[in-house]
Formats: C-alpha cells, sequence, structure tokens
C-alpha cells in the first residue's frame, strides 16, 4: 500500500496544492505534477520546485524528481500553481503513473494505486 506521504501528495496534485516539505535537509517548495513509482518500485515525484533550498548548483526555480522516502515534514498549501513557462525533455524518474496534474483521465481514481496496480500508466511523451 502507498505510504502516508504519498497519500498525502497524491491528495495535494489532485487538488493542485504546493506542499512544502524537508528533502536531504533542505526545504523546499513546489508543485506537485505527476506521481508514481520508479521502475523498481519506490514512490517517487516529479515537482515543479520554484522556491526553498537544492543540493544540486542549478538555480531554481526548476523541475525535480524527489523519492518519498526521503521527504520530510510534508505540508499542503493553497497557492498560485506553478509549471514553469516550458518543459522540453520528458521526465524519467515516474516509470508507472499514478496520477498526471496534466493528464484528467489519472485524476479520477478514490484512492492511491499501490504500486503493481493495473491501472498504473507508463508516462506520456512529448
Amino acid at each position: 500500500m502507498p505510504s502516508a506521504t504519498y497519500r498525502l501528495i497524491w491528495q495535494a496534485l489532485r487538488q493542485r496544492r504546493q506542499i512544502t516539505f524537508s528533502y536531504h535537509g533542505l526545504p523546499r517548495e513546489c508543485c506537485p505534477v505527476i506521481l508514481g513509482y520508479a521502475a523498481d518500485g519506490r514512490e517517487v515525484l516529479f515537482a515543479y520546485q520554484f522556491s526553498g533550498a537544492t543540493s544540486s548548483k542549478t538555480k531554481l526555480p526548476q523541475w525535480r524528481c524527489f523519492y518519498v522516502e526521503g521527504i520530510g515534514d510534508l505540508r499542503s498549501r493553497p497557492g498560485y500553481w506553478l509549471e514553469g513557462t516550458s518543459h522540453t525533455q520528458a521526465q524519467t524518474c515516474v516509470y508507472f503513473v499514478d496520477v498526471d496534474v496534466n493528464v484528467p483521465d489519472t485524476l479520477g481514481a478514490d484512492e492511491p494505486r499501490p504500486f503493481g496496480a493495473d491501472a498504473l500508466r507508463p508516462p506520456r511523451r512529448a
């Protein structure tokens, strides 16, 4: 079954709510866009990080992948929905998509799907 953190992100994504959390000890502020599982079954989030800190040298805002197991102090909040002005490369971290904010038919489930569920789908391609 999906973790409690996964379930909270799932709800925030479906409601287009921003999330704040710590990851690798650093504060993050993001709009969650795609939630699902990596090829190895780990829960993973693809999000647009618009504020907070980052361990890489790239400047924010930026698209980011986060393993859910590393997320702590998770909160959701209302706010502007941000996805940047362009996204030219397909994301590669979510291999089995549970919910994608930009794909309406992934938004209708009553609850998060566990890894291995038949309803999980491959990521959309540009």
